[in-house]
Parts: structure tokens; C-alpha cells; sequence
């Protein structure tokens, strides 16, 4: 599937799969931030995996909010930004995102 959606993602593919559960992301380079985007990104515990398509208006905003909290963000990415939003705040960090985007978890 990822070979016939790489024209919208030229820049990087990645891929995850375990069992009958399978994750694939391809990346176009938009921000400056998306040059170092790997993805399917995976929590520390690797028990959470998240592609995400789009962008994060209010990154800062979360990242201020999650350091506050004590949830270290280790790269300044959208994709990690939702993923540890969404580590902490579960099905409810969905209301926290504000931009236009696309996602799996």
C-alpha cells in the first residue's frame, strides 16, 4: 500500500507491523522540524505507536504543558508532541489538538 501513496511522501518511508496490526507512514518534508520525522514513532515503553499526517497549531502550547507535567518531549516534532499528549492524557488529548491533521495511534 505505501508504494502506490510514496508520490505523496517522497522524502522517507516507515513501517511498522506486529501480528495482524500493521502501521505505515510516508513523509514530505514541509517543516524544518520534518527533517528528522521518523515514523511510525513509538512511546519509550514501545506499548503505543502513532503515525500522524498534518500539523500541530498549538505544539508549544503542549510542549509547555507536558513539561509541566513532567513528560519529557525529546525531539521538536508534531508527531512526538501528539504522541506523548496522548500518553498522558489518553482519549482525551484529542480535544487538546488544535491544526489539521490526520491520524493513527
Amino acid at each position: 500500500m505505501l508504494a502506490a501513496a510514496v508520490h505523496r511522501g517522497p522524502d522517507r518511508t516507515g513501517v511498522w507491523c506486529s501480528g495482524p496490526i500493521a502501521l505505515g507512514h510516508t513523509l514530505l518534508h514541509t517543516t524544518p522540524e520534518s527533517v528528522d520525522e521518523h515514523q511510525p514513532l513509538a512511546n519509550d515503553r514501545e506499548t503505543i505507536r502513532l503515525a500522524l499526517d498534518g500539523r500541530i497549531d498549538n505544539r508549544d502550547e503542549l510542549r509547555a504543558r507536558l513539561s509541566g507535567a513532567g513528560i519529557h518531549v525529546r525531539t521538536d516534532t508534531d508527531a512526538e508532541v501528539v504522541l506523548r499528549t496522548y500518553e498522558f492524557f489518553g482519549a482525551d488529548s484529542f480535544a487538546l489538538l488544535f491544526g489539521d491533521f490526520a491520524l493513527a495511534v
